[in-house]
């Protein structure tokens, strides 16, 4: 009986499609009242994201959602229709348009339709059937001639459904999983956006690398949204990990990441990358699962882990929610930067609340020996369970008892708690032999620790030989307490307290030039 509900569903559901093609004049009332009572007979839960802190609740009320959609727009009649009512069944597949590309010799990809996407996902993970062999060889070329190489650019032509619907807990209803693009080998080239989204992409693996691709090199101009992802280390909402070519102008609107027990480093747009991020957001909502307290549960708003690579232009609104037990290396942009690597983070801005266990910041977590924040902002929440919580940076690294850590021209609102080492700046600046700097900041936020070595700016600061640069630093006086280490001593005519209340970066930017 279930069965024959089901089949009456998707035929009612491709009639009712091809109908809307067909007759523009029809009214999304009588569209969304079909869908509804359909939905009802096949007992089917619809479960949607729908708020900026990426939490899969229920579908609201039906009745209001139509009314308010039927105010809008035709084209967003569409995209809900695209979204909603999927036409494809999560596993056919169809060969994409190939061209040859005039200026480099080598084929170029097109994709118009989510078969053609599963196509790619085979070819690229060496799990082509014999039917997508033979959709090669009818085509007249070979797989050798269509082969994908640095040179070779994949355009998405129109915005996808992957077809997959969950429930509150991240249980799939309907749908098939994806499996990212790019599993065992890397996905050479330069996949082009255009613009476009994905949506309904649903993953829960018990392996690394996960996302719309798993390894790969260079993703432009591309959204993921509405979808849930759940793997161990190096899941990411665009991609688990990228290598050469860079990220630029992705987004992750309201699409859930989660990282598994046992698991490592998480992003919302990326989870591990090794070249530049530019231009990119994050809205959706990250949960950190992690191995135990003391594992490198590496997580961030835009990216996990960095290694060597330029941030820039980024913003984060999503949370970051980590587990009892994990959530070490929390950053609202960055995670993590590899030790001793030359990364700078700029003009990025925080927005989400951030919950860690230790070493947490509203820009980045674990700051390497010759990484730098500079032009950054952070207004939402830091808490770190246990230490190291700041607006900006949780930790500066060393190496060798060294650290020329720069943060420099950054803003702080954003209001601190957790057990020790807070500070509206930096958490923790350490490394015995200290060339590093902080200048040109303001910090408004409140500070609350349940244990003492905290600052307005640097919470904790450990120097015997006394090199590093503090230089400019302001704080709110409400703070009520000392710019680094709760210290007196660090006092200075640009290291102070000042009655000025400085309410957005903007304002801070003008302001700072007049220190």
């Amino acid at each position: 009986r279930e069965k024959m509900k089901k089949e009456k569903l998707k035929e009612q559901l491709n009639f009712n499609t091809q109908k809307l093609k067909n007759n523009k004049a029809i009214t999304l009332i009588a569209l969304a009242v079909t869908i509804v009572v359909l939905l009802i007979l096949a007992g089917i839960t619809l479960n949607l994201v729908l708020d900026n802190n990426g939490i899969i609740s229920k579908s609201k009320d039906a009745r209001n959602k139509w009314i308010e959609a039927q105010e809008k727009e035709k084209k967003d009649i569409d995209d809900f229709v695209k979204e909603n009512m999927p036409s494809w069944n999560g596993r056919e597949t169809e060969l994409p348009q190939i061209k040859e590309n005039e200026n480099t010799g080598k084929f170029d990809w097109y994709i118009y339709n989510e078969a053609q996407m599963k196509f790619l996902a085979d070819y690229v993970n060496e799990t082509l059937t014999e039917q997508e062999q033979k959709m090669i060889t009818d085509n007249n070329t070979t797989v050798d001639e269509i082969k994908i190489t640095e040179e070779t650019t994949i355009y998405l032509m129109n915005d996808l459904n992957l077809g997959a619907m969950f429930d509150n807990s991240g249980n799939l209803l309907s749908g098939e999983q994806w499996i990212p693009i790019g599993t065992n080998k890397t996905l050479e080239g330069t996949f082009e956006g255009n613009n476009h989204y994905i949506c309904g992409v649903y993953i829960n693996r018990e392996d690394e690398f996960n996302g719309i691709f798993g390894y790969c090199n260079s993703i432009k101009n591309l959204t993921i949204k509405n979808s849930y992802i759940e793997g161990l280390g190096c899941t990411g909402g665009i991609a688990g990990g990228v290598r050469n070519g860079g990220v630029e102008n992705c987004h992750n609107i309201n699409t859930i990441i989660v990282q598994k027990k046992d698991g490592d480093t998480v992003g919302g747009v990326v989870a591990q990358c090794e070249s530049d991020i530019k231009n990119c957001t994050n809205t959706g909502t990250i949960y950190v699962e992690g191995r135990n307290s003391q594992s490198k549960s590496q997580a961030g708003g835009i990216v996990g882990i960095s290694v060597g690579s330029k941030i820039s232009n980024c913003i984060n609104k999503g949370n970051i929610i980590s587990g009892e037990e994990a959530g070490i290396y929390i950053g609202g942009i960055c995670g993590c930067m590899e030790a001793d690597t030359e990364i700078t983070i700029s003009d990025c801005r925080n927005e989400g609340n951030i919950n860690g266990i230790a070493v947490t910041g509203g820009i980045v977590g674990l700051l390497s020996t010759k990484g730098i924040v500079e032009r950054c902002s952070n207004v939402g929440d830091i808490h770190s369970a246990q230490m190291a919580a700041a607006g900006i940076a949780g930790q500066t690294n060393q190496k060798s008892g060294q650290s020329n850590s720069i943060v420099r021209q950054c803003y702080n609102s954003g209001n601190i708690t957790g057990g020790k080492w807070l500070g509206g700046i930096v958490a923790y600046f350490c490394g015995k032999s200290q060339q590093g700097t902080v200048e040109n900041c303001y910090s408004k936020g409140t500070i609350t620790a349940t244990e003492n070595d905290s600052g307005a700016i640097i919470g904790k600061k450990i120097q015997d030989d006394g090199n590093a640069t503090f230089n400019n630093l302001y704080y709110l006086k409400t703070i009520g307490l000392y710019a680094v280490n709760n210290n007196a001593t660090f006092e200075s005519e640009t290291v102070k307290a000042v009655e000025d209340d400085i309410k957005t970066y903007e304002e801070f930017i003008e302001w700072i030039k007049t220190k």
